[in-house]
């Protein structure tokens, strides 16, 4: 897995909520298109799932 390619894709979100500091996150649409855009860099949907984006594995 590439994570600048993931990063990338993550950076291109429209971001719904997001916080900083140590438990920092953002918060995105669970939309086909966004689902999609993860899969192609290799974020499986169990990942996104499971853990709602808060980490990259």
């Amino acid at each position: 897995m590439n994570r600048q390619a993931v990063l990338d894709v993550l950076n291109s979100l429209e971001v719904v909520d997001s916080e900083g500091g140590e438990s920092a996150y953002i918060l995105v649409e669970n939309s086909e298109e966004v689902r999609r855009k993860l899969n192609a860099v290799g974020i499986a949907d169990e990942v996104m799932m499971k853990n709602h984006l808060t980490y990259l594995p």
